[in-house]
């Protein structure tokens, strides 16, 4: 394999290191880095070969182990178990097999009803979860039932998802909303002492069409408003938020509520009669 190191002075961010396996002249169906068990696996003549990559640029990537593959569709996926016992093979968009590596024995498993498809799988050592299963329509944590012939769904994080991409360093798998403006991303952390739902994160991008013509709108000025009762004026006010002017309306509006306002001198004839002495309009 042909690799380039970064040069005298020069500061490479990514560049191709040789790691043993030679694969040039192979014919390959598949080829797959598992970064939980540093191997590579290798799917060629309907085998999977996985080679042990863990020393990096400076080991020989020597062959770890083999298996051989039933017949079936094309690979398009797969991972090994973190104690390389398991191997999930992705086949298809809805369904895994898992093979257990010292028995031969297989079985397959489907995702919730079938529906959606799958983006991406990975084995954990997290609390009650042994693997995790990434689909388009919500986040499935699965366990082994006993003697690992089979697993059962324990919980389903329901969410539209239109990508995701899983780091075992991290122990976080990171899943793209799928629901328009497509600018949230939603992360999980599966850690042995537990698992982690981080809050959900907002990427900063162009705004929604309905949200960048609302504000490009200009305020409208208008005409001024009509004269309205004291109870309307303090409902407006009140549907603005506080302000400083709240007591000044309140008060006016305490001294206006009915459907007219009283005058001084019904005010003074109101309050003779209340008094029972009698009232003059000259009382002002």
């Amino acid at each position: 394999m042909a690799f380039t190191q970064p040069g005298p002075g020069d500061t490479a961010h990514v560049y191709l290191a040789d790691i043993g396996p030679d694969l040039l002249h192979e014919d390959l169906d598949n080829i797959t880095y598992d970064d939980a068990t540093s191997q590579l696996l290798v799917v060629k003549g309907g085998h999977v070969f996985a080679y042990d990559v863990s020393k990096g640029p400076g080991g020989n990537g020597s062959l770890k182990w083999m298996y051989p593959l039933q017949e079936g569709p094309s690979v398009i996926a797969l991972r090994a178990s973190l104690d390389n016992r398991m191997l999930a093979v992705q086949r298809s968009a809805a369904m895994l097999e898992l093979v257990d590596l010292a028995s031969g024995m297989c079985f397959v498993h489907s995702i919730h009803k079938g529906r959606g498809d799958i983006l991406c799988f990975f084995f954990t050592d997290a609390p009650d979860t042994d693997v995790v299963i990434v689909t388009s329509r919500a986040v499935e944590l699965t366990q082994f039932a006993a003697r690992r012939q089979g697993l059962r769904c324990r919980d389903r994080i329901r969410c539209s998802n239109a990508w995701a991409k899983y780091t075992h360093e991290t122990r976080m798998v990171l899943v793209g909303s799928a629901t328009p403006p497509q600018s949230a991303l939603a992360a999980w952390q599966f850690a042995s002492h537990g698992i982690t739902h981080l809050p959900l994160f907002e990427l900063q991008g162009p705004l929604p069409s309905f949200a960048a013509a609302r504000q490009s709108l200009p305020a409208a000025a208008g005409p001024p408003a009509p004269a309205a009762s004291g109870s309307g004026v303090l409902q407006a006010r009140q549907s603005a938020g506080p302000g400083p002017g709240t007591a000044r309306l309140a008060s006016a509006a305490s001294a206006t509520v009915g459907p007219t306002a009283a005058t001084p001198a019904a005010a003074a004839a109101g309050q003779a009669r209340t008094s029972g002495q009698p009232s003059s309009t000259n009382a002002v």
